[in-house]
C-alpha cells in the first residue's frame, strides 16, 4: 500500500513538472521591434510578434527570431575602373532595416554577406560608366540612385536601404600630385587672364584721362607705372622663392615719360 501510494505521488509530482516545464516552453517573449520565425515539423506556421506568445512545445520551434532597428553596413574600399580607364578605390556605406523576416529567413541565404557583394557589385558598375571628375561632382546623384538600384533588389529579400553614402574616393598617388598639377596651372591661367584684363583696363583708363588732359599726361604715367612697381614688389616678396631686386623707378619712367611727352607734342 505504502509502495503504491509512493508510486502515485511520484508519478504525480513527475505530472506536474513535465506540465509545467510545457507551459514554460509553450511561453516566448518576443521584444519590442523583433519578430519570430515559428515552424512545426519543419514547415512554416506564423510570425510571432512583439509581446508574450504561445507555441505548442515538441511541435513547434522557434527557427529565427531577428530585430527590426535600422542598421550599418560598411563596405571597405573597392577598386573601381571608371570610364577613363582610372583605377580608383571607393567606399561606401550603406543603412538597412528589415521588414519582413519572413522572406530574410526563406528567400536569401546568409543575408550580410549577399547585402555586402550586391552593393559591391551595383557600386562598381555605377562608377564604372563615370569618368573621375564625374565621380566627384555627382555624389549625390550616384547616392541617390544606388538607393533605387538597391532597394529594387532587396526589397524581394524582406531588406529596405534607407541611405547610401560614398565616403571616400582614392586616387593613386602619382595621378593625385598630376591632378593637383593640373588645378595649380589652371589656377595660375585664370590669375594671369585676370591680370592681362586688369592692364588692358588700366591702359584704357590711362590712356582717357591722358587724352583728356595732355600737360599733365607725364606726372601721371609716372604715378601710374610707380604703382604698378610697387604691386609688382609686393607680389614678388609674397612669393615662395623671394628674390631681391634694386630697381629704380625713376630711371624706369623717364624714357617713357620722354616718349609721352614726344607724343604729346606731336598732338599739339
Amino acid at each position: 500500500m505504502e509502495a503504491r501510494l509512493i508510486f502515485l505521488l511520484v508519478l504525480c509530482g513527475s505530472v506536474v513538472i513535465v506540465f509545467f516545464y510545457l507551459v514554460y516552453k509553450s511561453i516566448h517573449i518576443i521584444e519590442e521591434n523583433e519578430q519570430a520565425i515559428v515552424t512545426r515539423f519543419g514547415r512554416f506556421k506564423r510570425v510571432l510578434k512583439p509581446g508574450m506568445n504561445f507555441i505548442l512545445p515538441l511541435m513547434d520551434k522557434i527557427a529565427f527570431k531577428e530585430g527590426l532597428q535600422e542598421r550599418v553596413l560598411d563596405i571597405p574600399p573597392q577598386t573601381v575602373i571608371t570610364k577613363d580607364n582610372i583605377s580608383i578605390k571607393v567606399d561606401a556605406i550603406i543603412y538597412w532595416e528589415i521588414f519582413d523576416v519572413y522572406r530574410v529567413y526563406y528567400d536569401v541565404d546568409d543575408l550580410m554577406d549577399s547585402l555586402a557583394n550586391l552593393v559591391k557589385t551595383m557600386l562598381r558598375s555605377k562608377i564604372g560608366n563615370l569618368e573621375l571628375q564625374e565621380t566627384y561632382s555627382s555624389r549625390e546623384e550616384i547616392n541617390s540612385k544606388l538607393i533605387n538600384q538597391l532597394s529594387a533588389v532587396t526589397s524581394k529579400w524582406g531588406v529596405r536601404v534607407t541611405l547610401v553614402e560614398i565616403q571616400d574616393i582614392i586616387v593613386p598617388e602619382e595621378l593625385q600630385k598630376s591632378l593637383q598639377q593640373q588645378q595649380e596651372a589652371a589656377s595660375r591661367k585664370r590669375a594671369t587672364l585676370e591680370d592681362i584684363e586688369a592692364i588692358t583696363l588700366s591702359v584704357k583708363e590711362l590712356l582717357k584721362i591722358i587724352e583728356e588732359n595732355p600737360e599733365e599726361g607725364s606726372e601721371i604715367l609716372r604715378f601710374m607705372l610707380a604703382r604698378q612697381y610697387m604691386n609688382v614688389n609686393e607680389k614678388i616678396s609674397k612669393s615662395d622663392n623671394t628674390k631681391i631686386l634694386f630697381m629704380d623707378p625713376k630711371v624706369m619712367t623717364e624714357a617713357l615719360s620722354n616718349l609721352l611727352e614726344e607724343d604729346v607734342r606731336g598732338m599739339e
